[in-house]
């Protein structure tokens, strides 16, 4: 399951405070401190706090015993140690499904070689190979929605 990350963005009350989603409506993990946002508690230490938030996309408003925090997603491919090019990234365009993957971690790929097939406002749209290389890294799994700008699949330049 792809992790995605939240960092604070415009903090109102102590610094340093981020939140980790396994998914977006999975549970949450905050500072290696496993919450769950669907009973609304979130443990610190050995306190047991009442948290409410609201998820706009890609931004959480969290409220925490009366601090307010904005967080916004960091973006899995800030993440990666890039190369001096990103074209090795495959993202998503707009939102999307994943309809079929049709490459597999290790495979070598051609420029135009078929990756994956996504359906976006009921038409399919075929991603393709933008280099030579060999499948590093899948980053999503049929059916998955997808926002826009999300990492989905990484190859390595051979």
């Amino acid at each position: 399951m792809i992790q995605r990350e939240f960092t604070v963005v415009k903090p109102r009350g102590f610094a340093g405070f981020s939140i980790c989603a396994k998914s977006a409506l999975a549970g949450y993990e905050i500072e290696g401190i496993v919450s769950s946002l669907s009973d609304n508690l979130l443990k610190m230490g050995n306190e047991k706090r009442n948290i409410s938030y609201f998820i706009d996309g890609r931004t959480i408003y969290l409220n925490l015993s009366g601090n307010h925090f904005v967080l916004e997603e960091t973006p899995t491919y800030q993440k990666l140690q890039l190369s001096k090019s990103s074209s090795n990234l495959i993202m998503s365009q707009m939102p999307s499904k994943v309809l079929r993957i049709a490459v597999e971690v290790g495979q070598k790929v051609k420029v135009d070689s078929l990756l994956l097939v996504l359906e976006s406002m009921k038409m399919e749209t075929r991603v393709l190979s933008p280099m030579e290389g060999a499948i590093a890294e899948i980053l999503v799994k049929p059916d998955e929605l997808l926002g826009a700008d999300q990492l989905m699949i990484r190859i390595e330049a051979s």
